[in-house]
């Protein structure tokens, strides 16, 4: 006999996690959507887990999803493993299992793989660019020169240093942030 399937979800997540993102409270998963909806469902529970124990088991609840409807969950606020996180010396492969049961029995079950990444690895700019910063050591005495000038740029543009622009999600106001501190990185002789 085939089963009926009741939905689809489609979920949507980086390929890759590691300690960096655990820091900025940055999750590897960006939502899980509810699609194609056959019916209405009442009372139910969706369940995240890691087969490598990245994270604690993490549970959603859901009230109601009505026929046709997009049901859309955005906000995952995971317990992660830190020890895991602080030991793992090279990449690892971790299976995300998502279910949805209702009143206790499994009617849905999808899995995907990422990536678990060392402390010390940088997975690329594909996902959360922006901590590209973490990995930056300041062992060259002319970073202080940069971040002077930066400072001093911005300040004669009455700017702040604060990357508001990025906090506030404003375009405009990033690229000139972004601006006033690339115009600094000409005059310090260091090849980027």
């Amino acid at each position: 006999m085939e089963q009926i399937i009741p939905f689809d979800l489609q979920i949507q997540h980086n390929p890759y996690f590691n300690y960096t993102f655990c820091l900025n409270q940055l999750p590897f998963l960006q939502s899980i959507s509810f699609r194609e909806v056959s019916e209405d469902f009442e009372n139910l529970n969706l369940q995240i887990t890691s087969s490598l124990d990245l994270f604690e088991k993490y549970d959603v609840y859901i009230d109601k999803i009505r026929q046709n409807a997009l049901y859309k969950i955005s906000l995952f606020n995971f317990v992660y493993n830190n020890a895991l996180l602080k030991r793992l010396t090279e990449k690892d492969l971790d299976q995300i299992k998502i279910q949805v049961f209702k009143e206790g029995e499994s009617i849905y079950e999808k899995s995907f793989s990422i990536e678990v990444l060392p402390m010390d690895y940088f997975g690329g700019l594909q996902s959360y660019p922006q901590l590209l910063a973490s990995y930056v050591l300041s062992n060259n005495t002319s970073l202080y020169k940069i971040k002077a000038d930066a400072i001093d740029i911005l300040a004669r543009n009455k700017l702040t240093p604060s990357f508001e622009g990025y906090q506030q999600k404003s375009k405009g106001k990033s690229f000139t942030d972004g601006f006033g501190h690339l115009q600094i990185y000409p005059k310090s002789g260091i090849d980027l």
